[in-house]
């Protein structure tokens, strides 16, 4: 008896249980039907609380264990790409991510975009936020705690935090660090100005208010924007001047040698880089990614 009664705990999610109890006890705990009337929705609302909230914890447990993973790791080196915003890291994300996807048998490498929320996602991404706002998502597409122990220590080891700090706040690690392996992604002022401004003359509210129709501009966005490409290039530069070890890359570069951009950022960040045979008709790692 006492081991059914274990069996019964451990082996069923609560419909089930529920249900069991309802053939026991003649009273529909989990009705046939759910039925979203006055008298009924209460009913309905709590069977809907009670199993929303036990998958949930599940999730936070997940996704906590996850978070704390990321932020407690020991390494002697913690790999980081700081960036402004509309600075092109998206690109260079995407394929940090697919060479990850690629050289673990994680998928093919190949990023898909979701249209209803204009996302690229990516099977096993080794980017991961360094802020804890960012770092709770419950759209994280890598089940890390599914990976065996081999797997989660390569991804320890080589993923890549990702930050805009000082413009965005870096509250799981310790920046002043010295394990800490910044590679700066910088892009020509007057560019990242414009794509800010695109941005936010088109999606945010807050600067509607601002927007000069006489001269048909809005100052603001570009008096902020200047402010903040400001503060994040004097922290930076007088930052690195203290570290032994670091890397700046140019977006335009980028853009113009991105074979080349792309194997130096491998490199440093410690990836195993494979050879890239440009007439092959078998393009492997990187080369899949930029062909």
């Amino acid at each position: 008896m006492f081991k059914r009664l274990i069996n019964f705990f451990q082996d069923y999610d609560i419909r089930w249980k529920l249900k069991k109890i309802s053939q026991k006890t003649g009273i529909n705990f989990y009705p046939k039907q759910f039925r979203f009337s006055f008298f009924s929705r209460i009913h309905t609302s709590f069977i809907f609380n009670l199993i929303f909230f036990l998958k949930i914890i599940q999730k936070k447990r997940n996704l906590y264990k996850f978070i704390k993973s990321n932020s407690t790791y020991k390494t002697s080196c913690i790999n980081f790409l700081i960036s402004p915003q509309s600075s092109g890291s998206n690109f260079l994300r995407q394929c940090i991510n697919s060479y990850f996807e690629i050289t673990n048998n994680l998928g093919n490498g190949i990023p898909f975009h979701d249209k209803l929320n204009d996302k690229w996602i990516t099977s096993a991404p080794a980017i991961v936020y360094s802020d804890m706002w960012r770092s709770i998502n419950f759209e994280r597409n890598i089940a890390f705690e599914k990976l065996d122990n081999n797997l989660k220590e390569e991804f320890l080891s080589k993923r890549v935090i990702f930050s805009r700090y000082p413009a965005m706040h870096c509250d799981l690690y310790n920046l002043n660090n010295d394990n800490i392996n910044p590679l700066i992604l910088i892009r020509e002022p007057k560019s990242c100005i414009i794509s800010r401004y695109i941005y936010l003359i088109k999606y945010n509210r807050y600067y509607s208010k601002f927007f000069d129709k006489k001269k048909n501009i809005n100052t603001k966005i570009i008096s902020d924007e200047i402010k903040r490409l400001d503060t994040f290039y004097t922290y930076w530069i007088n930052d690195l001047r203290q570290r032994k070890r670091f890397f700046v890359l140019d977006y335009d570069e980028l853009i113009k040698n991105p074979n080349e951009s792309i194997f130096k950022t491998l490199e440093f960040v410690g990836f195993k880089v494979m050879q890239y045979y440009e007439h092959d008709e078998d393009l492997i790692a990187v080369g899949q990614i930029i062909k």
